[in-house]
């Protein structure tokens, strides 16, 4: 996941068709609100204050 954070940090733009690709090959789970991408085994990809994005817990995690 720290990957996919990283090529999201790098691109331009949210790069919507290669993240939904990567999100569903890897077999990650979709978030529902506007501040995540995905989740897997209790961590994130969520989008921080200084406008990167990051791997963090997913304390919503079961």
């Amino acid at each position: 996941m720290n990957d996919f954070a990283n090529f999201l940090n790098e691109s331009d733009d949210y790069p919507v068709f290669d993240a939904d690709e990567i999100i569903e090959r890897n077999g990650w789970q979709y978030c529902k609100n506007d501040y995540d991408v995905c989740s897997h085994n209790g961590e994130k990809i969520s989008l921080m204050e200084n406008g990167k994005w990051e791997v963090v817990p997913d304390l919503d995690w079961d």
